[in-house]
């Protein structure tokens, strides 16, 4: 397929007549020919276009492309937008302990981030065929995700020299040095396919620097007033809050104003959000009944499915106004005619301002191509000296640049390790491999020989890698801490708990996953909880590995004991609900925290089994199937089935159900009253009495 036919096709996808000017320089520039480009504009300008006509073009001439996204959501967005210009296409985000041979006969794959990395430690055979690494939000080099970006795209120049970078990146005003590392060729564009228009409100008027426009309301604070505005124009707000309890306040008052304004079809997303969960929580139930009101809130405290059920609702417009913490600004494509910023004043570690970065990316997301004409971006002041500064620092000024991440010991650890486990063995070839790196472009590659030569050393101590003369060789278990994905901080605390002689309790094994990097954040522990937690710490220490005798140690331990506790509450059949009141979290942090300790668990248990203590990897498995279900041990066999939960199994158990052939035992009528009509009738198919 030429050039012309590939342009024709990918247009026509989109319903798009011709090519828009950051697209034209794109294909101009050498968006068709074998070598590296960075396109580097705003959001809303057409980046992801020119990556879909470079991947078909990639197909049709034999080679694989992996398309990179710092989110998972961004990455099954993207997942499906290709799918549609080319059937070929998977998406990968899952198991980080496999080689996923199967996307092999895929043309066009879509990662994150993280799972590229633990594709490429998995030495999966396919990547030698990759020739096209698509790398979408490059700019995140400069977040905490950055360090694995950054070394996936060196290590892809490095073992897959044929293949070539496509890297898209916000407005950056240092994009020519990205240019300049990667050897490409640069695009760089301030057009928006939707121009946008941004002003700061005070008193009651939208100051658009060249216009003016008075907001006309009755309510008293300013936010409502905006959406009030909004909303009596016919139009939708995307408002960003600074933390979940502001996203979910400013959702609650904004409901009396989208009300009167919601489609019947709210009523159905709402049903839909409350379903999400068996049984609802709390949260789910405000959630549900703000969507009903045309309404809701977006934040990571919400589980995913409910994210994307909010997330159509928006796109569909049945959603009036939607108020997020910033997760929605670095990726998933929400555009609304407005976008509101409440305050340009932020909390981290002490009271500081947003980023100009950060404001771009929020106030990229107004206007809708094929929709709107414009978008409005509006920013509220508190006084005459503050709307200076938002004009001054934010609307005229630049972005910051782009700057490495990957220069901190804690960072360069993992990497190396991976690198001397994909045969770069000696300290000047690891030397030779990270001045490729965008961190010794910017810095010159002298900083990393005693960097890594410390890192190497440490590793070796660690038992992880073999020192040979000039080698560092990876030993098996070093070996396996890198197909783990795990930081090797972290399995060396590990592995010095599962080989010591001491008997755990459940809690004992899991604080030892909840005393990883991977865990952090943990809970947050109140003065008036210290206490209580140091007694029952104290009180438990029989069964723990690490005791309250070594707190000195680790200022984070009575957090990570808290965490401990919550998760032996799941698996002790204590209630959702229950436990997101008592540890003051919502369900989408539970789950999150979940998911990260059934991995934990999994890893524990390879590396006891390849530790040679067999007897606690047997345990470890049994555990992370209680906190995958959370159940007790007795519940194991029955939750095994396929629509019977944790409450369902507990239903059972209580009836006399003991393991699934003696649901034959009990009368139909007497199963469908427990579980109901069609959830009995599933469940007797699996054990073949349907």
């Amino acid at each position: 397929m030429d050039k012309e036919e590939i342009i024709r096709r990918v247009l026509e996808a989109h319903g798009i007549q011709r090519l828009n000017p950051v697209q034209e320089e794109a294909v101009t520039k050498g968006l068709f020919k074998h070598r590296n480009m960075v396109i580097s504009a705003p959001t809303g300008s057409g980046k992801t276009l020119c990556a879909e006509m470079a991947a078909l073009h990639t197909a049709y001439s034999g080679g694989k492309t992996v398309i990179l996204s710092p989110l998972r959501a961004l990455a099954s967005e993207h997942y499906e937008t290709f799918s549609e210009i080319h059937p070929s296409t998977a998406l990968s985000i899952g198991d980080y302990d496999s080689q996923d041979a199967y996307l092999k006969k895929y043309d066009i794959i879509s990662c994150s981030y993280e799972k590229f990395d633990s594709l490429l430690r998995h030495r999966s055979p396919w990547i030698r065929d990759v020739r096209l690494l698509v790398v979408d939000e490059v700019h995140e080099i400069d977040s905490d995700r950055g360090p694995v970006l950054e070394t996936v795209m060196s290590r892809i120049m490095h073992m897959v020299p044929e293949a070539r970078i496509l890297a898209l990146s916000a407005t950056i005003p240092n994009a020519f040095e990205i240019a300049e590392w990667l050897d490409a060729a640069l695009v760089i564009s301030e057009y928006r396919a939707v121009p946008l228009k941004e002003g700061v409100y005070f008193e009651r008027v939208i100051d658009y620097g060249d216009h003016a426009e008075k907001v006309e309301s009755s309510r008293s604070e300013d936010i409502l007033s905006i959406l009030e505005h909004a909303v009596r124009k016919g139009q939708q707000a995307l408002v960003f809050a600074n933390t979940r309890r502001n996203a979910e306040s400013l959702a609650k008052k904004a409901a009396a104003i989208t009300a009167g304004h919601a489609p019947p079809e709210a009523g159905e997303a709402a049903e839909k959000v409350l379903s999400v969960l068996d049984p609802p929580t709390e949260q789910c139930a405000k959630l549900a009944g703000l969507v009903k009101k045309g309404v809701a809130f977006h934040h990571a405290g919400l589980v995913q499915k409910q994210r994307k059920i909010i997330e159509d609702a928006f796109r569909e417009g049945v959603i009036r106004v939607l108020c997020s913490t910033p997760t929605v600004a670095a990726g998933v494509n929400l555009p609304a005619h407005y976008v509101i910023i409440p305050s340009v004043h932020v909390y981290r570690d002490g009271p500081t301002l947003m980023s100009v970065r950060e404001y771009k990316q929020k106030v990229g997301r107004a206007g809708r191509i094929k929709y709107d004409s414009l978008g409005e971006a509006i920013t509220i002041a508190r006084s005459e000296p503050e709307k200076k500064m938002i004009f001054d620092k934010y609307i005229n000024g630049v972005p910051e640049r782009v700057d490495s991440r990957l220069g901190s010991q804690s960072v360069l650890r993992t990497h190396a390790l991976a690198c001397a486990c994909s045969m770069i063995t000696t300290l000047d070839g690891l030397v030779e491999f990270f001045s490729r790196t965008f961190y010794a472009y910017q810095n010159g590659p002298t900083v990393l020989r005693p960097l890594l030569e410390n890192i190497v050393e440490e590793l070796a101590s660690y038992g992880f890698l073999d020192k040979k003369e000039e080698h560092y060789l990876p030993t098996r278990i070093g070996f396996r801490v890198n197909e783990l994905y795990i930081d090797p901080l972290s399995a060396k605390s590990m592995l010095d708990c599962l080989l010591s002689e001491k008997h755990a309790s459940d809690l004992g094994y899991l604080l030892m996953i909840a005393d990883t990097t991977e865990m952090s954040p943990w809970l947050s522990v109140s003065r008036k909880d210290e206490p209580v937690l140091f007694e029952r710490a104290a009180a438990e220490s029989q069964g723990l590995f690490k005791t309250v005798d070594g707190f000195h140690f680790d200022y984070f331990y009575l957090n990570k004991f808290k965490l401990a506790l919550m998760l032996h509450d799941w698996i002790s059949e204590r209630t959702e609900q229950e436990i997101l009141r008592e540890y003051n979290i919502p369900p989408g942090i539970l789950y999150s925290f979940l998911s990260n300790a059934d991995w934990l668990l999994y890893s524990a248990a390879e590396l006891a089994r390849i530790s040679g203590r067999k007897d606690r990897a047997k345990g470890l498995s049994l555990l992370r199937e209680r906190v995958k279900h959370g159940v007790r041990k007795e519940l194991l066999p029955l939750v095994m089935l396929k629509h019977v939960g944790r409450v369902r199994a507990r239903i059972l158990w209580n009836a006399g159900v003991r393991k699934p052939s003696d649901l034959k035992k009990i009368p139909v009528p007497e199963l469908e009253r427990l579980l109901g009509k069609k959830t009995a009738r599933k469940v007797l198919e699996q054990v073949g009495e349907a």
